[in-house]
């Protein structure tokens, strides 16, 4: 059974996923006295999954790998009882009040510390774009009782966060506080998250294994003090002439574009940095940059008139019409038909 406190925790994870034709709650046979929790995305709506998992030593821990085939517009309603640390891992949304009035994009490499705030969360999920993360968390029943026990360096730390003594710049609507933004996925504390989420759990061995990582991430996270810096080893000056060379590559191959790999072999860095740097330039993921050349070419052909919609689907790449037209319009906001020279 779950900790007393923590069945909030399960409360807003179930509010969430079981009120979204998008998932759909599938059991968990782990074995042992595990009480854990798995969303899979519906047929038809993409593929992926969302889990929450409950430790024996007290943290919950949640994680999410999936990828939507149309844009998602929900909201959740932040109990007010949960303490915890989120990490993206990759892909990237966008979080506002319900008025609009304060918004954030979250993208791969950012860390955020919830301080539990109650409030309602409007969450914008964009289209065929990967998204994963974890995060590990602690209820207020936990929270009492590892506050105001043993004195130590850890126990001083979390009440130091819990009491919003370290906080700074707090997006107060949602009490989530940025901690560290874009880090490479060769930081430290990536790398940990990305054990966590890999590591197996099907096993005893697994099991022990991932709990020990999620421990010594969560002992992290309580030993910050302030915003978390980013560690961007090499020099800067060369690693932005290698950006600037892989928009003119894809600027000129973007009908047959080299794959990240090979681009990044071909403008002499290392792959993490050139998605993190390139998405810092122009705001874009390199796959996102292509797909908008694509559609921009396609625009040109289609208003000049030299080619019918099904050439121009073809010529920017696509064979089936109906998937070009559904990008087409999620990029310009019309379908190609629309911008047809009418005679």
């Amino acid at each position: 059974m779950w900790a007393k406190g923590c069945s909030s925790i399960v409360e807003q994870y179930q509010n969430y996923y079981n009120g979204l034709r998008h998932f759909v709650e599938k059991p968990i046979s782990r074995g042992g006295c595990y009480d854990d929790y798995r969303w899979e995305v519906s047929e038809g709506f993409g593929e992926g999954f969302s889990e929450l998992l409950h430790m024996n030593s007290g943290p919950s821990v949640g994680l999410c790998g999936y990828k939507l085939e149309d844009p998602l517009d929900s909201h959740y309603e932040e109990l007010g009882s949960s303490f915890k640390f989120s990490i993206m891992l990759s892909g990237d949304f966008r979080i506002s009040s319900l008025d609009g009035r304060q918004a954030e994009i979250v993208q791969g490499g950012d860390l955020w510390f919830c301080t539990g705030k109650r409030g309602e969360v409007r969450c914008v999920q964009p289209a065929e774009k990967f998204i994963s993360g974890i995060s590990v968390g602690l209820s207020q029943g936990m929270l009492d009782a590892w506050l105001g026990g043993a004195s130590c360096e850890l126990s001083q730390s979390l009440e130091k966060l819990v009491e919003g003594r370290s906080q700074r710049n707090e997006f107060v609507q949602f009490g989530a506080v940025p901690k560290a933004r874009a880090m490479p996925c060769d930081h430290p504390v990536m790398q940990i998250a990305s054990k966590l989420y890999l590591t197996q759990r099907h096993t005893l061995c697994g099991r022990l294994r991932f709990e020990s990582l999620a421990l010594d991430f969560l002992c992290r996270m309580l030993m910050l003090d302030g915003p978390l810096k980013n560690h961007c080893p090499g020099n800067r000056p060369q690693r932005q002439r290698a950006v600037d060379e892989a928009r003119s590559i894809l600027d000129e191959e973007w009908g047959a574009p080299p794959t990240i790999s090979s681009l990044s072999r071909r403008v002499g860095i290392n792959e993490c940095y050139l998605k993190t740097d390139f998405r810092a330039e122009t705001g874009l993921s390199i796959g996102a940059y292509i797909r908008k050349l694509r559609m921009e070419k396609a625009l040109g052909l289609i208003e000049s008139g030299r080619r019918s919609v099904m050439q121009a689907a073809a010529f920017v790449g696509y064979s089936n019409p109906s998937h070009f037209s559904r990008a087409f319009k999620r990029f310009h906001g019309r379908l190609p038909s629309s911008y047809l020279v009418r005679s």
